[in-house]
């Protein structure tokens, strides 16, 4: 199993950015590839192109699929506005499968304005690891989202959204 964060360029420098705790604490269960609208990452295309990879994305457009179904999940890892630039911009990720997150409310609180059912990064890699049967992988990242998200020295990034 691997999670890909496809990352905006934006998020790379951004203290409220959960993905990094996920690439930090979850070894090779979980890689970055930074998203560019002209040149898409051409390992991405091909799994998409062979049904080993979905995107976990909201949509009402399709019934979405179990996470546990796909070798490769991919997550947009950007505000949800820059999201949203990310997806309509990349056709090919309009024809990957998606994939549907059972979970509680986003407890993160880095960001405003998140809408209901968002989840950030972070707590997005916890439920796929779980689906997964990765139990610890999935507590270790959990334990320090929950201390990140605490952490007073983070002040949230005001007007901006989150789809993690």
């Amino acid at each position: 199993m691997k999670i890909t964060l496809l990352t905006h360029q934006r998020e790379l420098d951004r203290k409220t950015n959960t993905g990094a705790l996920a690439l930090q604490l979850c070894g090779d269960l979980v890689e970055r590839r930074v998203w560019a609208r002209r040149e898409p990452d051409r390992a991405l295309l091909d799994s998409i192109e062979r049904g080993e990879a979905a995107l976990v994305y909201p949509t009402a457009e399709s019934t979405p699929a179990p996470p546990e179904d796909f070798a490769q999940l991919i997550l947009i890892d950007a505000t949800w506005q820059e999201a949203r630039k990310i997806y309509n911009h990349s056709p090919y990720l309009q024809t990957a499968p998606r994939v549907s997150l059972e979970s509680a409310a986003s407890s993160y609180r880095l960001r405003r304005n998140q809408p209901d059912g968002g989840l950030c990064t972070a707590e997005c890699v916890i439920e796929i690891l779980r689906s997964h049967g990765e139990d610890t992988a999935a507590e270790r990242l959990e334990a320090a989202f929950m201390e990140f998200n605490l952490d007073p020295g983070l002040k949230a990034d005001k007007g901006r959204h989150s789809p993690e």
